[in-house]
């Protein structure tokens, strides 16, 4: 392993980069097997660098894509783990968080827990995220939300 220490600078841009790759990847609907696993390891090296530059906020943050790749690709079980990482961390941090991240992270148990067949715990999760989305303050915010709330899985819930 390389001991050579990065700027928090240079770990922010790196995360900052990787995540909107893994964003990129995450939007295209005809991944190649390759994409999908560099869309793994795209998240957790953004991820990775944010620990070293990052808030609280941007942990959520990561834990929340995190799960929401994993959603993508259809990996239950781990979707479910970072999801449950991201309402912890949003718990933890709660002073810290903005009113999206909030509802987002019950967006991300909701799905994670339909992917892996909970629906008792899915339609709990959906109507707290549901509940958390109508205190969003800025309506583009609002509206990204519930077209996330409403997609995939959670579609039916809705």
């Amino acid at each position: 392993m390389n001991d050579v220490e990065l700027s928090p600078e240079v770990h922010r841009r790196l995360g900052i980069e990787l995540f909107n790759k893994t964003w990129g990847l995450m939007d295209k609907t005809d991944r190649t097997p390759t994409e999908e696993a560099t869309m793994l390891e795209f998240v957790h090296s953004s991820a990775y660098h944010w620990s070293f530059a990052g808030t609280v906020v941007n942990q959520q943050r990561s834990y929340w894509i995190i799960s929401r790749v994993y959603a993508v690709l259809g990996i239950p079980e781990a979707s479910l783990l970072f999801a449950k990482l991201c309402r912890e961390c949003t718990e933890s941090g709660l002073s810290e968080m903005e009113d999206f991240d909030i509802a987002f992270s019950f967006e991300a148990l909701a799905r994670a827990y339909a992917l892996n067949g909970e629906l008792k715990k899915t339609a709990e999760m959906f109507r707290s995220a549901f509940d958390a989305g109508k205190l969003i303050k800025d309506e583009e915010d609002r509206k990204i939300f519930s077209e996330s709330l409403h997609s995939g899985v959670l579609a039916q819930f809705g």
